[in-house]
């Protein structure tokens, strides 16, 4: 059996990359809901355009060559599946790493000052202030090790149980050095985690206030995008199978079948006007807890290149110790560079977050309170609802923990009874 999706991009690339849906249907062979749905779909993931013809016909206008887009889409989720699959493990280790090397580092690099430290005190009576020295460095060290290796389990122990308080956006204080050197490299992580699941939600239960006909206005507050965002609406369209519709006065209007069935769910009442997403942050650390990290990797920093330009002095180029401080001289630059990167990341992700929420207020509102040429258009979906006839009765007609013949109607018994007969 043939796959129903290439007979319809096909079918698509033969009649001129613009088509309507009954000509992919009569080239296709497949049923019109099912092409209406496969066109969306391959719409939607190779940036296709709707336009209106002048006997009202809507038209699927993809681009040139637009089959190698879809399939180069193809070979991406293949390389999403594979990256969410191994790219987690991979990942969290990949951060590990940056904490550690510089807990490395810094024992490499602080023993090494404690050691010229010790030699030039050689000779004089300072014996007890470096045996302090080297006391405390230790010490430090153990609390370091001991106390974040601890603190981590605990965290990871209490992620398990499904605590609120452990969630990625709020980091608890007094975490210790390994783990503020984590949030300082990477951040708490997606405030918005899970935020297009309750898009579609939220989406899906307005379609269905709607019954079943909606205005690209309708959705713009779930979604965050312009109402024009072709893009948006149709994968919103290849996912809940619908398809676009025009009005007499031109207007594009959705019409969703499957979704048009009166329900007596009061929960829908409730359905929340907006989505409104979250600012991501930098650290979520405290300044308490982020100025030690900081400091350390600055020290760090300079310490490795103050060793590396000493050793290159003295002992050439080619040695393994001048090596070893080369690593941890970029090891330093990368410590601070990433977070400075980030930083802007973040900034630039803010500002997006700040845009889509601006917009999706924005249409919350006008919905509230249509211009003049939204409520013509509120007006036209509503009409439509009438003339497709989309309102269900709410009258059960049929039951099945009750015979047949025990739900027949006077009147509908008094017609079937010369058939029963």
């Amino acid at each position: 059996m043939k796959n129903p999706k290439k007979q319809v991009l096909k079918a698509v690339q033969k009649l001129g990359n613009s088509v309507t849906v009954a000509d992919v249907v009569a080239r296709s062979g497949c049923s019109l809901q099912e092409s209406t749905f496969l066109l969306n779909e391959i719409a939607a993931e190779t940036s296709a355009t709707l336009q209106v013809s002048g006997d009202g016909h809507i038209l699927y206008c993809f681009q040139p060559n637009f089959q190698y887009k879809y399939f180069s889409r193809g070979t991406a989720k293949v390389l999403s599946i594979l990256r969410r699959t191994f790219g987690p493990v991979l990942f969290f280790l990949f951060k590990i790493s940056f904490g550690l090397t510089l807990m490395l580092s810094v024992i490499i690099v602080f023993g090494m000052i404690l050691i010229l430290r010790s030699l030039l005190s050689v000779g004089a009576d300072s014996g007890e202030s470096v045996q302090g020295m080297w006391s405390d460095f230790f010490l430090a060290l153990r609390r370091i090790v001991w106390l974040d290796f601890r603190r981590l389990r605990e965290g990871r122990a209490q992620a398990r149980l499904g605590g609120e308080a452990a969630t990625q956006s709020e980091v608890p204080s007094g975490q210790g050095f390994l783990l503020d050197c984590y949030y300082f490299l990477f951040g708490p992580g997606d405030p918005n985690e899970g935020i297009e699941e309750y898009r579609l939600q939220l989406i899906a239960q307005s379609i269905r206030l709607n019954e079943g006909v909606v205005l690209a206005e309708h959705l713009v507050p779930y979604t965050g995008r312009p109402p024009d965002d072709e893009q948006t609406l149709f994968s919103i369209l290849a996912k809940f199978n619908g398809s676009p519709f025009v009005s007499e006065s031109g207007n594009i209007l959705y019409s969703f079948p499957s979704m048009a069935a009166h329900s007596d769910v009061a929960s829908y009442a409730f359905t929340a006007a907006l989505v409104q997403e979250q600012e991501w942050q930098f650290t979520g650390l405290s300044r308490q807890a982020l100025q030690p990290v900081i400091l350390l990797a600055v020290a760090n920093l300079l310490g490795a290149c103050l060793f590396y330009s000493i050793i290159a002095m003295i002992g050439g180029r080619h040695t393994a110790d001048l090596r070893l401080f080369e690593f941890f001289s970029i090891y330093g630059v990368l410590f601070l560079a990433i977070p400075a990167v980030r930083w802007f990341v973040v900034r630039k992700k803010n500002k997006k977050i700040r845009e889509s929420n601006q917009i999706a207020s924005e249409y919350e509102e006008k919905i509230g309170k249509p211009d003049l040429e939204l409520a013509k258009k509120l007006e036209e979906a509503e009409q439509l609802r009438r003339n497709e006839s989309v309102q269900q009765s709410k009258q059960i007609v049929y039951r099945t923990d009750q015979d047949y013949l025990e739900q027949m109607s006077d009147a509908d018994y008094a017609k079937k009874l010369p058939e029963l007969n």
